[in-house]
């Protein structure tokens, strides 16, 4: 049975509600869940990724690929035309 969201989750739903509007990479939501760790590693990545999957899937966002910074970034679907997101989309396959 679940306790119910983590601090990492925590961390990046409050990440999402402040910008409500906002794109962010998992490499950003790193530094807003780890603060005090100085270089990331790959376990800090991979904790990142999963909470942010989660904390997406109950708060309508999507993941999209980032192109410039290499990896994930996640935006509010309804805040993105659906044109903008569907060539977002399209383009992560």
């Amino acid at each position: 049975m679940s306790r119910g969201r983590g601090n990492i989750e925590r961390a990046i739903a409050g990440a999402f509600e402040a910008a409500p509007n906002g794109m962010f990479t998992i490499r950003e939501l790193m530094e807003l869940a780890y603060p005090t760790v100085g270089p990331h590693e790959f376990k800090h990545y991979v904790a990142t990724a999963r909470a942010a999957r989660q904390v997406a899937a109950r708060d309508g966002w999507v993941a999209i690929s980032d192109r410039i910074h290499g990896g994930l970034a996640y935006v509010r679907a309804a805040a993105w035309p659906p044109l903008l997101l569907a060539y977002a989309v399209r383009g992560r396959r």
